[in-house]
């Protein structure tokens, strides 16, 4: 059986889609939606949700302030056919994941 209330916190939201798609399986359930890049983070929160989807900041202090979850989901961010790793020879996935771009000095940055 499927929990269809409860509190799920979902990690880059990017533009909201993937929320939405949590409400579809979890109807009554208080879904927040976080992301590091303020452009998309903007985006997500032009999109017309119910009151119990909310986005914002990826930052520890906003996360531990609307905790705890039930629930987290990091669904396509960190999307990467494990075989296509291995067959490249990928050691260091810096070159994928460019996470350094939102680094402190990234104007699309959220300041801790």
């Amino acid at each position: 059986m499927a929990i269809q209330t409860g509190e799920y916190f979902h990690v880059a939201a990017l533009r909201g889609e993937e929320v939405l798609t949590l409400r579809t399986y979890f109807p009554t359930a208080c879904i927040v939606g976080a992301e590091i890049n303020r452009h998309s983070l903007s985006l997500c929160r032009k999109r017309k949700v119910d009151d119990r989807i909310v986005f914002l900041e990826l930052h520890p202090a906003k996360i531990r302030e609307t905790g705890p979850f039930d629930a987290m989901f990091c669904l396509a961010v960190l999307q990467r056919p494990p075989m296509r790793i291995v067959e490249k020879r990928i050691m260091n996935l810096k070159g994928i994941y460019a996470f350094q771009k939102f680094d402190e000095n990234s104007p699309n940055s959220i300041p801790g």
